[in-house]
């Protein structure tokens, strides 16, 4: 059974909220003072800043940009405001997913070399274990050479003996 991804439905969740949430700062600008004076401020700058954009794209020589009105500046101000809240919610959520996929890949690349470490430990043993039985084996041909020496040696003085009594 596969576990519920806690984490990407919160994070989907928190995207979800972010558009009701801005969609009230937008209302909520109309109706508190401070708010009203702070969004009118971001709406004249951005207005600034796109009319400069637009005029030297255009390729004219930037002179000067009337203000919005009040209102329209409220409006885009937090406008802006919000859209900048719901980048920044996104953005924040990439960037901590991306962290923690990290985090994943480090971790599973640390058991790798784990297992790498002990599959060369058990090679180190093999390879002692390997030289020891040549040893064995080295040690059990010359005893074996040495009996069949020896056998051979009792054999062929066996058989002069029976070439003698034949003689004989």
């Amino acid at each position: 059974m596969a576990a519920i991804p806690v984490i990407k439905l919160a994070s989907l969740l928190m995207r979800a909220l972010s558009k009701p949430i801005a969609r009230m700062i937008k209302i909520e600008a109309q109706e508190i003072s401070s708010f009203r004076i702070f969004f009118e401020k971001i709406g004249q700058g951005t207005h600034q800043l796109r009319a400069r954009i637009n005029v030297m794209s255009s390729g004219y020589k930037f002179l000067r940009v009337a203000p919005l009105p009040m209102e329209e500046a409220l409006e885009l101000g937090a406008e802006t405001f919000s859209e900048s809240l719901i980048l920044g919610i996104a953005v924040g959520v990439m960037v901590w997913e991306y962290g923690r996929s990290k985090e994943k890949d480090l971790k599973r690349e640390e058991e790798g070399e784990e297992k790498l470490e002990e599959i060369r430990r058990d090679m180190v043993l093999l390879r002692k274990d390997i030289a020891n039985l040549k040893e064995i084996l080295s040690e059990f041909k010359e005893e074996q050479e040495k009996s069949k020496s020896s056998l051979f040696s009792w054999s062929v003085a066996k058989t002069d003996d029976n070439k003698k009594k034949d003689k004989s």
